[in-house]
């Protein structure tokens, strides 16, 4: 029997790996030019997370969103619903509010870099796990309208 990756996904072989890596060196150096820094938050969060966020009728909730249910004992299943990310804006927010980095920063410019997931069935040109670049200016500074200009920049 011969095993393959799971359909929607793909490996990143040894001959793309430089290719990957100089990209995201690039995005990097271009953040840090402007002064973000990078996050890195977990692959999958409380399912919660996203319903609040997203809003619990959107098409990411209801038909996107792949969930992961813990099979620990005596779990109730509010406390393990799981979603693999399907995107980068609510992870970093949580994790903004949760370590309050606001209290030191008037504006905290964070970017991010890694795998996001889709639960539907995978359609022609779109994978169930994908790759993605993104920034987020987060704070009481965040309101000044250069701050549009210099993210269409980025």
């Amino acid at each position: 029997m011969k095993i393959s990756s799971p359909r929607g996904t793909s490996d990143i072989l040894p001959d793309q790996i430089a290719a990957w890596q100089d990209l995201e060196q690039k995005a990097r150096t271009l953040f840090k030019t402007y002064g973000y820094s990078e996050i890195r938050t977990p692959v999958f969060e409380e399912t919660g997370l996203f319903k609040r966020s997203l809003g619990e009728t959107t098409e990411v909730v209801n038909k996107q969103l792949l969930e992961v249910k813990s099979q620990r004992e005596g779990s109730t299943a509010e406390d393990s619903a799981f979603a693999l990310r399907p995107e980068g804006t609510a992870p970093v927010v949580r994790a903004y509010n949760q370590y309050d980095l606001g209290r030191e920063e008037f504006l905290s410019k964070l970017f991010y870099i890694g795998p996001m997931f889709r639960g539907e069935r995978p359609q022609k040109g779109r994978l169930r796990q994908f790759h993605q670049i993104g920034a987020e200016a987060i704070g009481r500074g965040a309101d000044h309208p250069l701050l549009d200009t210099e993210m269409i920049a980025l």
